[in-house]
């Protein structure tokens, strides 16, 4: 018998050190050592750090907690498990999934007190993860950049974003919903108490996000809990509408949601085991049958603001206590330096309905059809602000509107609103940029080819490495252009360039695009105050 346990052992210890050896870096942290492995040149990736406990069985509508000091914490086989969503059709992923991965350069020691960028994914609070997903990974910026980059799961979808009466009274906030930004918060965490090992200084965090990340970047900075965590914010492309009051997000969840699911006719305590009982696959199918955010109101534009959306950032007054827009406008939010930005087509990604071949008459009477839906009259309001004549392609002109309606409009208000609460010493910087994708091979994302400055097309650009497009040379000389202005501003908070200037002087944006920026007046000033005017903020575009 002793035989056999020294035999066993030595196989164990053995079978250890055999995944180590593969491995070039070791650092130390509060929950042991964490392997690294050489990538690129010059640089080093500690993969699949678990940086919170399992959200699973009890846990499942909980805040996250922290990690043990001494437990393991890395799945050494990778970047650890995607939290659950639908992939290719199928249910992928598993909720043991809060991992989170560091990338450093490999001269980097624990006095090198680099830069440190936080990357948050995108993927509407429904897909995606922080290892290489459709956007591809971070890890450029240390690369090329000399700085430590963060990259991190968080839940998804109704395991991450569903609130409900019923969870409130199981939640030891009071509330419930906004898991996944909770999660997001950990890694944060976890970043003021570990990065230092890995060359970071804890004291120059930036978080950037595009998309729903960058929605979760801007109610990060708008979060009381998030004080001293990060120092800049980058936010590509955020719709900064994506959020409900708690009260509406309960209700829509009730009657949409769990009326759909296994637990429909269940309430109370009921209800809550239910919910907690429930295979986490049927939380991602069930999406997909309630949502009616998914279809028409992603690639176009409704007639009536819509209900049953899918889980939501909420307003529950723990994480946020107000909007976004009147979270800037009233100052509370983190006096940090800000870059905020939108693509000029962002709509131009599978649109609902390809206009490409429209005459001027039928460009036209797209429009007023359209519009008068929302009010008799308007349609021709709109097509003297969006007349045929001002786009190379009608497409181009529908684009345009939907996005102006959507993210452009909303965060053109609310970097207004931020610039009169910054104080001197913070910078708030715009970009908006009309850059025309250069694409080898098949076609992004399906059958139709994006002609315009789509969403997501900058966030492919400064990456250089996504598995959904190969760039032209133009694309990446593109990426290399706002990588460059970005690891300025993630560096220092300001971007040394004449094309260059914060926003709060002059109103100014840069119109970001290849051969060169420039510098141009707010471009929306007249088209935002009339969809202002006319009641549109409640249609904001939400991805």
């Amino acid at each position: 018998m002793k035989k056999f346990l020294t035999i066993a052992l030595f196989l164990i210890l053995f079978s250890q050190l055999s995944v180590v050896s593969c491995l070039d870096y070791i650092v130390e942290t509060e929950c042991g050592s964490i392997f690294g492995k050489k990538t690129g040149t010059t640089t080093q990736a500690y993969l699949g750090i678990r940086y919170a406990q399992p959200p699973t069985g009890a846990y499942r509508f909980q805040p996250p907690r922290s990690v043990d000091k001494g437990q393991d914490c890395q799945a050494l086989a990778g970047y650890g498990a995607m939290c659950p969503q639908s992939l290719s059709g199928k249910v992928a992923g598993s909720e043991d999934c809060l991992f989170l991965n560091v990338w450093a350069p490999k001269s980097a020691t624990t006095s090198s007190n680099l830069p440190v960028l936080v990357w948050i994914h995108g993927g509407g609070l429904i897909n995606n993860n922080g290892g290489f997903s459709v956007y591809g990974t971070p890890e450029i910026f240390a690369e090329k950049h000399n700085m430590v980059v963060v990259s991190m799961n968080y839940r998804l979808g109704l395991l991450g974003f569903l609130a409900l009466d019923a969870l409130n009274h199981s939640d030891q906030r009071g509330v419930s919903g906004n898991y996944g930004i909770l999660d997001q918060l950990e890694s944060l965490k976890w970043v003021q108490k570990n990065i230092k090992q890995f060359g970071g200084n804890p004291q120059d965090v930036t978080i950037f996000g595009q998309s729903a990340g960058a929605a979760s970047a801007l109610m990060l900075t708008a979060s009381d809990l998030s004080e001293g965590l990060f120092h800049r914010t980058i936010a590509m492309s955020a719709p900064a509408g994506l959020i409900q009051t708690q009260e509406t997000a309960c209700q829509d969840n009730l009657k949409g949601f769990v009326q759909a699911s296994s637990c429909k006719g269940k309430t109370g305590n009921d209800l809550v085991k239910c919910l907690y009982n429930m295979d986490y696959s049927e939380f991602v199918t069930d999406i997909y049958k309630v949502s009616n955010y998914l279809g028409t109101w992603f690639w176009g534009l409704p007639d009536h603001p819509i209900e049953n959306k899918y889980p939501l950032l909420t307003i529950d007054q723990y994480l946020i206590k107000e909007s976004l827009p009147d979270s800037f406008k009233n100052g509370n939010f983190q006096k940090v330096d800000l870059l905020v930005s939108w693509m000029t087509e962002e709509i131009d990604l599978l649109p609902n309905k390809i206009i490409t071949d429209y005459s001027e008459k039928q460009y036209k009477d797209l429009i007023v059809s359209t519009f008068d839906n929302f009010q008799s009259g308007l349609g021709d309001q709109v097509y003297q602000l969006y007349p045929f004549s001002d786009f190379e392609n009608p497409q181009m002109g529908f684009d345009q509107i939907t996005t102006d309606i959507g993210p452009a409009c909303l965060l053109n208000t609310l970097g207004q609103n931020a610039a009169k609460n910054l104080p001197s010493d913070k910078n708030l910087y715009f970009y908006i940029s009309p850059q025309k994708p250069q694409i080898k091979g098949p076609c992004f994302l399906g059958t139709y080819c994006s002609k315009y400055a789509f969403h997501m097309f900058d966030s492919f650009a400064v990456f250089n490495n996504t598995p959904a497009m190969q760039l032209g040379k133009t694309d990446i000389e593109y990426g290399s252009l706002i990588r460059n202005a970005l690891s300025q501003f993630i560096k220092t908070g300001k971007i040394e360039s004449p094309a260059w200037e914060p926003f709060v002087k002059n109103n100014l944006f840069t119109w970001l695009q290849v051969p060169g920026p420039k510098l141009i007046s707010n471009p929306r000033t007249e088209k935002c105050k009339f969809w202002d005017n006319n009641g549109f903020t409640k249609y904001m575009w939400q991805c």
